[in-house]
């Protein structure tokens, strides 16, 4: 999400009916996936069925407005409908995954062929103006019969996996893309993911956030203000219920005029860390250097750079995700995991942060009065080797 993309495609992302949206969702965005329909039988050398893995998402920003989705029954496809609120147009994006064992599947090249191109033509057909985006991960599937019999084009892209141009892009409207780059995403994974750059952005959509800045020179105005306020009329008045009305708008007059509301336009384009109070420090950080205080700007700058990182190291981060790396040894050449108490309880916690929003029940354990609980010591625990 460091893009700020306004839609992206996953493929491959492993997801089943066991897993809930609240555990991949990304704050900001909405998620529409159509997960792999797997067997679950144990005869994976003559199955013909695919077993775990596969599935594809999108994740649409919540400032776009998504009127419909159609994930497909029988292939790892699902198309969404978007409405360009500043055109009117309609706007087709699908998102397609062509596993390389599709030996194994119960359909054949050709199948996933044809529904890519009849599910294009009859929206296409409906809307003549819309504009059609297909993407995904088809490895070695031949595109060439789509872009003869539809309106779509491969665009060119660099390679995702070695020299290879397995995760394509293909649309309706190439005069619209300005270009389209490659980067290294930061879970494991062999492909670079892709991001295509149109011409012309959608308009930012804009709201108002509201804002108070706690800060200490402010803190320093509310105490004397406090100190020096004159409670005699509160304290004499008979009414309990007049008096703690009084209290009250005292109060709130007080933390009003030192602590005052401040109204920051925020838009879906500023980047992840941006939060209304960085937001208001910047603007007061150009008045500063435009009236040529710069000792005020160098200080606003490193209140902003100490919010700033405060931003970054928070879930979800490159530095949230090293953090997990080293704790859990993911990366590490070394087989040996020295494991303390610290970490299994640090782990947990990090996991639990992911799960927020699922229900679980606590079982408690079913121990005797005279047992007692069993003691975990520290040990060297040998990983095994990956396949």
């Amino acid at each position: 999400m460091s893009h700020n993309v306004d839609v992206c495609i996953v493929t491959e992302t492993f997801l089943n009916n066991r897993v809930p949206d609240s555990f991949v969702t990304i704050d900001g965005y909405k998620l529409y996936r159509n997960d792999r329909l797997t067997c679950t039988c144990r005869r994976r050398g003559t199955c013909r069925k695919l077993h775990s893995g596969g599935g594809v998402a999108i994740y649409v920003k919540n400032s776009i407005t998504v009127l419909c989705s159609e994930p497909s029954n029988i292939y790892e496809s699902i198309w969404i409908k978007i409405l360009n609120n500043s055109t009117g147009n309609l706007i087709f994006i699908n998102a397609t995954y062509h596993s390389p064992s599709s030996c194994k599947s119960s359909y054949t090249d050709e199948d996933l062929v044809n529904f890519l191109i009849k599910s294009t033509n009859d929206r296409v057909s409906k809307h003549p103006l819309c504009q059609v985006f297909v993407g995904g991960d088809f490895n070695q599937l031949s595109l060439l019969p789509i872009t003869i019999d539809t309106d779509l084009c491969i665009l060119d892209s660099p390679p995702t996996r070695n020299q290879s141009k397995l995760d394509r892009i293909l649309c309706n409207v190439p005069t619209l893309i300005n270009k389209i780059i490659t980067f290294t995403p930061l879970i494991k994974t062999d492909h670079l993911g892709l991001v295509m750059f149109p011409l012309i952005r959608m308009p930012p959509v804009r709201h108002k956030e509201y804002v108070r800045l706690h800060t200490f020179k402010s803190k320093r105005q509310f105490n004397t203000e406090i100190t020096n306020f004159d409670f005699s009329n509160i304290l004499n008045e008979e009414d309990p219920c007049h008096a703690a009305e009084m209290m009250e708008q005292s109060l709130a007059s007080i933390y009003n005029s030192c602590f005052p509301l401040r109204t920051i336009w925020m838009s879906d384009r500023d980047p992840i860390w941006m939060t209304p109070v960085i937001k208001y420090k910047l603007r007061q950080k150009y008045l500063a250097v435009k009236h040529f205080k710069m000792t005020k700007a160098y200080q606003i700058e490193e209140s902003i750079e100490k919010l700033r990182n405060s931003s970054v190291n928070a879930m979800g981060s490159c530095k949230w995700w090293r953090n997990i790396e080293n704790k859990t040894h993911y990366k590490s050449s070394n087989k040996k995991i020295c494991m303390t108490n610290a970490i299994p309880t640090y782990i947990n916690q990090e996991f639990a942060n992911r799960c927020k929003g699922v229900t679980r029940t606590m079982v408690a354990p079913d121990l005797e009065i005279d047992d007692e609980p069993p003691q975990i010591i520290p040990l060297n625990i040998i990983a095994k080797e990956l396949p």
